[in-house]
């Protein structure tokens, strides 16, 4: 198979020369559950491909979504079945007895760092973001984020929808969850509960139907 490389301003484009599309980059031989296809790891050699990348010191420019990297899937047709689709994706795959590992196993790190001196006003370690335009419909449920489960058979210990650890170095968490932003709940998330405003409700879907969880200020 031909691999067909050009330039386009700075950067680098390749694809099939013979078969338009049809091109693939692929590192490390595939396998499941056998040590020693896929480019290895040690010690000192802790990770395979790495990109890094600033602002150059000057002002990025308004509105620019993603500064690094991006990847998408384009569905085009209308498909059906069992199909699931990603822009993404990122694994960890656990083979052997790693419960004495005392860190963190993830299929993705999210990682948003205030280094000494940076200051933010609002950001995630994830950003999960919907897009739902004029013309664009929903026939069941779209999230910002979706727990799903493959097997899930008899275990011990707890499986979760979400874990709060405690905090690696020092200090603690504020809060569970926060609403809107600078005291302004527009999220739609949250309802009044009496004139004094000391009530209020956070709703939630079970099973289809909208229910109200109360909550009290402190």
């Amino acid at each position: 198979m031909a691999i067909e490389w050009s330039r386009k301003g700075r950067d680098i484009v390749y694809y099939d020369g013979v078969m338009r599309g049809k091109g693939q980059i692929i590192k490390g031989v595939f396998n499941a559950t056998t040590a020693g296809y896929g480019l290895k790891l040690t010690s000192d050699r802790t990770w395979i491909e790495r990109g890094n990348a600033d602002d150059g010191g000057i002002a990025l420019a308004t509105g620019q979504a993603y500064l690094f990297a991006s990847r998408r899937v384009l569905l085009t047709y209308a498909h059906s079945g069992d199909l699931s689709a990603y822009g993404g994706c990122d694994r960890c795959s656990v083979a052997a007895d790693e419960s004495a590992v005392t860190g963190f196993l993830g299929g993705h790190w999210g990682y948003l760092e205030v280094k000494n001196g940076g200051k933010v006003n609002v950001g995630g370690a994830v950003v999960g973001q919907i897009d739902l335009p004029t013309g664009a419909d929903v026939s069941n449920v779209v999230s910002c984020f979706l727990a799903n489960v493959n097997h899930l058979v008899s275990h011990t210990g707890k499986a979760v929808v979400v874990h709060v650890a405690n905090p690696s170095n020092s200090g603690l968490l504020d809060a569970f969850a926060a609403f809107g932003v600078d005291g302004n709940d527009g999220t739609g998330c949250i309802a009044s509960g009496d004139g004094s405003g000391a009530y209020k409700y956070i709703y939630v879907y079970i099973a289809g139907t909208r229910y109200r969880i109360p909550a009290r200020a402190d």
